[in-house]
This record gives structure tokens, sequence and C-alpha cells, in this order.
């Protein structure tokens, strides 16, 4: 404050005492702060100091004002002083410019500032003088943010030379206001702001931004400022606390703190001993105190400060800082493949950690990876054996941020992952509309085990979209549920929960579910629409799906609907649980051919494989197996290869050396040959139809039956089902889509749903049943077409109701027959109703009226095939087979059927047109429909050529009752 006096007795000499007591008034007023600069001493350094760029300045006494100096070159130049003035102050100064200001030529006068030099650090008041608005403006800065607080008058600058007087006062709120005047004007009001963002002062300067050209063309008159500085009362407090490492806090004071009143007695925890190791200063107003140890594990701790001062003086209030701690440990151990152990952390790993991790033990680790941020990785250099327990000594673990793992012993038992330890038990697909339970979609899933799994690293597969099960023991015979992190508010505190960020949705229709150990093992897989009694009202929502019986591993008739009234048992036993065995051994479902040297066998449900069983497990003649590969997640299928592409026209029967069976033990049966084979180009008539039922009971479903009469393999993809409308075959329907392949003499069943057809025909053999879409099958009349892709007949059948039994009193659930498959298809004597025995119909199976050699070769012109039958439908000579044989074409003939008396009572043919071989059958009737009675016939056949040859024939036959009666 000297260069006030100084200032004031070089303006007021001879000094009198009542100048110099209110001098000193001014000076030693804790709240008086004044700059006065009349440029008349023509010196810099005093009086008062000007620091910055003072040689680019120059002082003009005579004139009083401060004139740039600088060199012609683009630049700035700033001076600055010191000046703590902010409340109830005023400032005066005056701007001459000997041009007209722009973006490139201005200056700033800086009222109040933080730093010595105007750089984008500084937070404070300016104002500007000339923009290419040509105004004076007051603005606000904070680092690199400059705001206009008060927008001046535009163009009051606009001229060449020009000169602006200003004053700026600011009350002790923060109220400003800007004056500005000409030198023949008085003060203008530019504008009125309130901003109290800044409330300190430390410097006053000038600023200038100039070209070459202005170099020396700016200048400023006398300055006087005057006002109170910031006083400051406020006591220091924290902003701020961090703990880091779990042993160093680093803290933020809201202020610059006395260095010297920091003291180690002054930080202290509640209820803890731990010594302060060392205090650093990080800046003016942040320090980090640092513990000797790390500090112990708490939900809510407490750090108590007290007597630490600002600068000023003002001591802190005494001060608690809470905080929360929980040390880096180990969450999850588990051994996800024989020779790893994995450890998960409650916190994320430091990358450093891979040099120091250590696990001591019975087992020697070379090798330590980061699986994931949290999760470590130990590889062994031999293999945890199954069911032993290993001691482990875990050490040399720091977290990211630090703190270390105290020295820790795992004990640990391996137990290697089987399928189906972990399997579903209960879906909730579709919550709405809720009949008890929450509206929630849930998975449950269960421990089939005696002992505790830990589902860390196991993953769930929902239609292909992943999720990770988080670490979770689950108890040997126990549920845990599976839900949407979004959905835990729905769901009591008491349930066992496992919580997936972004579970992906359950479709309500379809969808597949695998479930896989940290080994991608798969533990269960869940597949549906599944294979169930109709459920009814159920079906729309609010029910659950649940598993009957958690040992049994066909999903087929294994789960309901719950019976629960609540609409399902989360997290508890299942309401339908029950004694529900597999004990239907799995089958060969079907062979699918993939390319001449490579084929896949479909079995029916999954195989429990042998650890042993590789290429020496299957024994093929004539064939060299060079690859077996298991489909890993149903385990249904297996695709083999071969050296060199398989002859065609040959077909391989495999040998299975191993012993193989279902998850239930259940052998594989040998009921289906192991066969295998290159298919040929189908061919008319290779592919016959062979039965057909069009008029199925209520409850039932139609069906067509193929048969392979030829030498051939063929591929059922090849073969397709229409039918004739108006003498044009309607659209195509493929018999199968998975290239399967169909070996000569082989039954193929087509039909809309397999699992009826296989209900209502016990005898079936599913494993030549194929669903697939048929054509409108009437019940009274119709025809079927077997085509190629191309629509090239191979064989055609029409059919009508009239073709069956006569006697038959009900024909519905009754299937036509055809009695020789190397005889003419539409030839109504080569049709009959399937028998009463077979239960009317016998899909998959030879059929009840298959007649053996039908067209004989090796007996005279006419002939029949037994002496007796018995039209009983009990399947067993139910029919009489009039066989005839001509040596050249052109005949005709006619069959007729004679009781004893001499009288005609069935006429099969009459003048028909025949080929040279053939048969005509006799099912007991008469043309009246009537049952013909028990006794001796005469069959008469009168035969004749275009040529005038004629033929007759005399045979007898005797209808008996057989052993049932129809």
């Amino acid at each position: 404050m000297i260069y006030i006096i100084q200032k004031y007795l070089n303006s007021y000499n001879p000094c009198t005492m009542k100048h110099i007591f209110f001098l000193f008034f001014l000076i030693f007023s804790p709240i008086t702060a004044q700059v006065v600069e009349t440029w008349n001493d023509g010196d810099f350094s005093s009086t008062p100091l000007w620091q910055g760029d003072v040689h680019k300045f120059s002082i003009n006494t005579a004139a009083s004002t401060l004139q740039l100096n600088a060199p012609a070159a683009a630049s700035q130049a700033y001076i600055t002083t010191s000046s703590k003035a902010i409340n109830n102050a005023t400032w005066e100064f005056s701007v001459h410019l000997d041009f007209n200001p722009s973006s490139s030529n201005y200056a700033i006068i800086y009222l109040a500032s933080n730093q010595v030099s105007f750089n984008n650090n500084m937070e404070g008041y300016y104002v500007m003088i000339g923009n290419t608005q040509d105004e004076v403006s007051l603005y606000k800065q904070t680092s690199e943010n400059k705001i206009k607080i008060i927008d001046g008058t535009d163009k009051i600058l606009d001229s060449s030379p020009t000169s602006v007087w200003v004053r700026v006062l600011r009350d002790d709120k923060g109220n400003w206001q800007l004056y500005t005047k000409t030198e023949s004007e008085n003060y203008q009001l530019e504008g009125e702001a309130f901003n109290n963002d800044i409330v300190a002062s430390s410097y006053f300067g000038i600023y200038c931004n100039y070209t070459s050209t202005r170099s020396n063309k700016f200048s400023f008159g006398p300055i006087h400022i005057s006002g109170s500085a910031y006083l400051d009362t406020e006591k220091p407090q924290v902003t701020s606390h961090h703990l880091i490492a779990g042993n160093k806090f680093e803290i933020q004071f809201s202020e610059k703190i006395d260095i010297s009143s920091i003291r180690l007695k002054d930080f202290s925890l509640l209820n803890q001993s731990y010594s302060i190791a060392k205090i650093k200063i990080n800046n003016p107003s942040t320090i980090t105190i640092q513990f000797e140890d790390f500090l112990n594990d708490t939900k809510l701790g407490q750090l108590f400060i007290k007597n630490i001062k600002d600068t000023i003086g003002n001591t802190i209030r005494d001060t608690t800082l809470t905080y929360r701690f929980e040390r880096i440990k180990i969450t999850n151990a588990t051994v996800p493949v024989s020779d790893q152990l994995q450890l998960t952390f409650n916190k994320n790993i430091d990358n450093a950690t891979l040099n120091t991790a250590s696990a001591l033990g019975e087992l020697n680790f070379d090798a330590v990876t980061l699986k994931n941020d949290s999760t470590l990785l130990f590889i062994a250099d031999s293999s945890f054996i199954t069911d032993r327990t290993y001691q482990l000594h875990i050490s040399g673990i720091q977290a990211e941020f630090g703190d270390m793992l105290k020295d820790t012993s795992i004990h640990i038992t391996y137990r290697r992952p089987q399928r189906y330890d972990i399997v579903f038990s209960e879906f909730m697909l579709d919550p709405t509309p809720s009949v008890g339970l929450y509206n929630s979609e849930y998975i449950e899933i269960y421990n089939r085990r005696e002992y505790p799994i830990n589902l860390g690293g196991m993953q769930i597969v929902i239609n292909d979209k992943e999720s990770y099960l988080p670490a979770y023991e689950l108890p040997g015979n126990s549920y845990v549920l599976i839900i949407d992190d979004h959905e835990e508010q729905n769901w009591p505190k008491d349930l066992p929960i496992i919580k997936i960020q972004d579970l992906p949705t359950l479709n309500n229709n379809k969808g597949t579910l695998v479930l896989y150990y940290a080994n991608k093992l798969v533990s269960d897989v869940f597949q549906y629409p599944l294979v169930m009694d109709d459920a009814g009202f159920k079906s729309e929502g609010g029910w659950s799906l649940e598993r009957i019986d958690t040992n049994n591993h066909q999903p087929e008739f294994n789960w309901e609907y719950a019976t629960n009234l609540d609409g399902g048992t989360p997290g508890t036993e299942n309401s339908v649980t029950n004694f529900n065995p597999d004990i239907i051994s799995p089958y060969l479902k079907y062979i699918s051919y993939l390319s001449p040297n490579s084929f896949e066998w479909v079995f029916s449900e999954s195989l429990k494989i042998p650890d042993n069983f590789d290429l020496s497990a299957i024994s093929i003649k004539g064939a060299t197996i060079t690859n077996l590969t298991w489909e890993p997640i149903f385990l249904k299928s297996v695709q083999i290869s071969f050296a060199n592409n398989l002859p065609t026209g040959h077909t391989f029967t495999a040998n299975i050396l191993s012993s193989i069976s279902d998850f239930s033990d259940n052998q594989l049966s040998s009921n289906r040959a192991l066969r295998l084979g290159v298919p040929e180009e189908i061919d008319s008539f290779d592919v016959i139809i062979n039965e057909v039922l069009f008029n199925p009971i209520p409850t039932g479903v139609d069906f067509v039956e193929l048969y392979n009469r030829s030498n051939k393999i063929l591929n059922q993809s090849d073969i397709y089902l229409s039918s004739f409308k108006d003498m044009v075959l309607d659209e195509l329907e493929p018999v199968d889509d998975k290239n399967q392949l169909l070996f000569p003499n082989d039954y193929l069943v087509i039909t809309e749903d397999s699992l009826i057809l296989s209900e209502l025909n016990s005898s079936a053999k599913n494993e030549f049943i194929n669903q697939s879409h048929l054509p409108s099958l009437n019940d009274d009349l119709g025809n079927i077409a077997v085509t190629k892709k191309t629509g090239q007949l191979i064989d055609y059948f029409e059919y009508t109701n009239d073709m069956h039994f006569e006697l038959l009193r009900d024909q519905e659930g009754v299937s036509l027959e055809r009695i020789s498959p190397h005889s003419t298809t539409n030839s109504i004597h080569n049709w009959q109703s399937a028998s009463k025995a077979s239960g009317y119909a016998t899909p998959t199976l030879q059929n009840s009226q298959y007649i053996e050699n039908a067209l004989r070769t090796d007996l005279q012109w006419l002939s029949l095939d037994k002496k007796e039958f018995s039209p009983n439908a009990d399947g067993t000579d139910d029919n009489l087979l009039i066989n005839y044989k001509l040596d050249e074409t052109g005949w005709s003939g006619s069959v007729k059927i004679y009781n004893r008396y001499g009288i005609v009572i069935k006429t099969l043919a009459h003048n028909e047109l025949l080929g040279t071989q053939g048969f005509f059958t006799w099912d007991g009737t008469t043309d009246h429909n009537d049952r013909a009675p028990l006794g001796i016939y005469i069959i008469y056949g009168d035969f004749f050529s275009s040529n005038g040859k004629t033929k007759q024939e005399k045979m007898t036959v005797v209808l008996t009752a057989g052993s049932k009666q129809h």
C-alpha cells in the first residue's frame, strides 16, 4: 500500500495531518483496497508495480497516458498490477485507439483476476473494448469459458480514431453496472447484470491484441480503482474424499490449506487403531493420508478430521467422513476343466497380478491368465483327480485400484461335471395373464446331485443369445430361479434367485435353451413346443411348464403345465412332480445322406456316448471310416465320413462294437439296421402307394404309406406327394427335407401328426413315419400321386370308399391295403380293407391283406391261391386270389362264382380286357353285398382272344368260417 501514499503525496503536497490520517485509515482498514495510476511518474517498477510485457509499453508523462509501443508484428501484450477490490467497487479508466477497432485489434481491461497473467486458466471479470460489433461489453471468464454478462451498445466505437471513458460499479452482492462516455458526453448506462460466481480478486490488468500496423496505436488514461477486498471468514470444508487401494484417503478441501496445520494426530478412524504412515500434499487444497496397513472391511466406516486451517487461519469444524470398504477376496473357486483352477474375485484384477499371483498346493500351476476383469485362470501341469479335495494357498493378488488379497487358503473338491447334473425344471414362458404369480418370466434349474455345485461361469443360451451365470452355490437337490435383473422387485427376498442383466426374452411359441458348464459341456437342453398332453386354457398364459421327473431326460411326455393354483411353483418342488421313468429304448430314427462319403445317423433321443467310443467302435465291412462327429448339444446324431466315396447299388451295414444307451441306461434298439448307402435316381414304380387311410376316426389322422419295391437306395427328399385336380397336378408336397434314405423293401408313412398316428397304432415303427403335409384326402373318393420334383409320375392311385370290404359296417379308421406291390396300382382287385385283427390299419408294417407271390408264374393259365378261405377280417386267408397267365396279348374274359346250385352269386369280371398276367380277388360277398353262405363254390373262367381262341376252366373252393367270425 506504500504506492498509494506516494501517489497521494505527489498529488497533494504540501500534505496536512488531515490528509495523512485519511490515508492511513484507507491503508490499514481490512476491507479497503485502492489503486490510483496517473501515469505521471514514468515508472513501472513501483507505485504501483506493473508486471508482464512492460517492455512493449511506455509511459507518456506529459500526456499522463500509457502507450503501447511494441514491435511492428501481430501479437499480444499485457501488463498487470495487484488489486483486490471486488466489493462495493468502482473501476474508472479511458482507452484511446488510433484506429477503428476490429476482431484483430482490440483492448481488454481485466477488472478482477486470480492470475497474474491472462491465460486460459484465469477466473475473473473483464471489459472488452472493441470487436466486430464496435462495442464495450462486460464478460466473466472461468478458464476457457467466456460469457458476456452485459452487452454494450453496438457501434459506439465505429470511428477512427476513437476514445471511450469507462466506469464499472459492483456492490457486495454481485450487481454490476457498466457506464461509458465519449469526450464530450456524460456517462451513459450500457447495462446492468447480476453475477457473483467469482467473489475475490488478486490482479487488475491491461491487454492489447494487435496487428503489425497497430502495434503503437493503443493508449490508456489514468486508472482509479476503489472498493473492498473479499474478506474470507468461511471455515474450510471437505468437498470430496476417496478411499484408494484400501489404505489411502484422498481429501479435497474447499480452499487452500495451511500446510503447517496438518498433523497426524488430527486424523483418526472410528473403532480402529490403524496408524498413519504419511501425509502427502498433492496441491494447496488436496492431501492424501496413507495408513500403515489395509483397512478392515466395513459398510459404514468413519474418518475423523479436526484442527485443519486455511491460509487465513479459519479452522475446519470437526468433520466425520464416511466410507465403505470391502477388501479384495475370492468369491468363487471352480475347476472348469480338469487342469485349470478358476478364481473369481469381488473386484477387478490389476494386470500386474499376472506376475505375482501364486497358487501353492498339491498341484503345480505354471501359467496364469486373466479370463475377464475379475477372474484369474491358473493352468496346472497335471489334472485334478475327480472327487478329491485339494487345499491351495492363494497369494499375490492385487485389485485394480491397489488393495491386496490377504493370503488365503481354499479347499476345493473337483467333481467332473456330468450332463444332467443341473437340469431345467420349470419355465414361465408367458406370464400374462397372471393367475397368482408375479407377471414375470423365469427359468428354474435344479441340482440333481447330493452335493452343492457352484454355478459360476456356467452359461445359458436362449435362442442363440448368451448369458453367463454369476458365482452361486446351488445346494444339492435344490432349485434356483434365473430372472432378468429388471424384474428383481417383483420377487420376494426369500426365494433363491440369480439375476442376469438383460436376460433374453423367452419366445411364447417355440425356442431352444441350452445350459452349459464353464468348460462348454452341455448340462441340459430344452426345446419347445413339447410333445405333451393337451393343455387347454393353460396354454393361453399365466401357467408355468413343469418337469414331471427330473431323472427322466427324455422330454416327450415329461412336462406338464403346473397344477398349483398360483400358476407355478418357482423355487420349490414342482406341483406335477411324479415318478415318470424313461423306459423306452432309443432307436435309429433315420439315415441322412450328406455326400457319397458322408452320412448322418439320427436317433430318437440323446445318447450316452462312452469315453472310448472312437473309429474302432463301429465296424462296416467293405468301407473305412475316417471320422465320427457327434452333434454336441442334443447328442442325437452322428456324422460318419469315409476315406472314399461309397459305390452305388450297395447297402452297407454297420455293427456297433461298444454299448450305447440313453441317459436312463436303456440300450440302443436293434430293431432298425444301421445301414448306409449312396442313393440312386428314383424312377416310375420304384416307390408305390401301399396303404391309404382317407377316412380316419374323429381323433385320428390321414396317412399314406409308400413302399420301396425296387432294389435301389432312394433319397426321400426326391419324393413328392400330390393329387390331380381337373387333370392337372396340384401343389407338390415334399415327403422329407432331411435327405433321409429309403432302402429296398422299406416302408415310409406320411402323416400330418405322427404322434396321433403312433398312439392309435401302437405297433407302428416310429422310425418309418414322416410328419409332413398331405394332399387333401376326401372320405368318399380321391386320388394320390407320387412324383419327382419335376412332376414325373412315380405311382398314382384313384380310390373310392366302394373299394372297402362290402360287409364292413363302419369304414371310419379302416385303411385300404394293397394286396400285391407288383400288381397294377389301380386294379380294384389289388386293394382290400385292412383286417380287424390288425386294428384296421398297418402303417410301417406288412399289410394284413398282403399275399406273397400273388402273381404266380409256375401254375396253369387259371389257378387259385388256396383251396379254402375264410373272409372274417382276421387277416388270415380273408381273400381268394384267382391268378391267370396268358401266353399272348389280346385276351378278354369273364370270371364268375357259382353256388352249389349252379346259380351265379358273384361276377368278378365280365368280358374284361386282360393283360398277360394278373389276378382277381373274391372277398366272400355276393353281387348283392351279402355275405356268401359257408360251403363249396365253383369258380368259372371263360376267356377268348381277338384271333378266335377260347379257354374255359372250372375250379372249386370252400368258403369256411375260419377261426373268428366277423
